[in-house]
């Protein structure tokens, strides 16, 4: 598939699933790693969406996007999106990085 196509159906997949979701749980980010509830839901949410749009399973869209960060210049800027979002939220640097080896140390990344 054209890279281009790729990206649109990706981005149309993370819209149209991803934008509802984070209205809905917007308020709760906040509390994202003082409540395991509510760091759960954030999880759950972000596995079905990279499920519906990558075709995984259990996989969330910051260890896919770490997966091909340097393969691929749309999941560069991908990362450095979901990144400054993750350390906004008081995350470590490199979170789609670091989610990608947590996912491949947990067997879930294919070759």
């Amino acid at each position: 598939m054209i890279p281009i196509l790729k990206t649109l159906r990706t981005l149309l997949a993370y819209l149209v699933l991803g934008l509802p979701t984070l209205l809905f749980i917007w308020p709760t980010a906040f509390w994202i790693k003082k409540n395991r509830a509510i760091r759960s839901a954030w999880i759950s949410f972000d596995k079905r969406i990279c499920s519906f749009a990558h075709g995984t399973y259990d996989r969330t869209i910051s260890g896919y996007t770490g997966q091909f960060m340097h393969k691929h210049k749309r999941f560069e800027y991908q990362a450095k999106f979901i990144d400054f979002f993750a350390e906004l939220f008081g995350d470590d640097p490199d979170h789609c990085y670091r989610a990608y080896l947590y996912e491949l140390g947990r067997g879930l990344v294919k070759p």
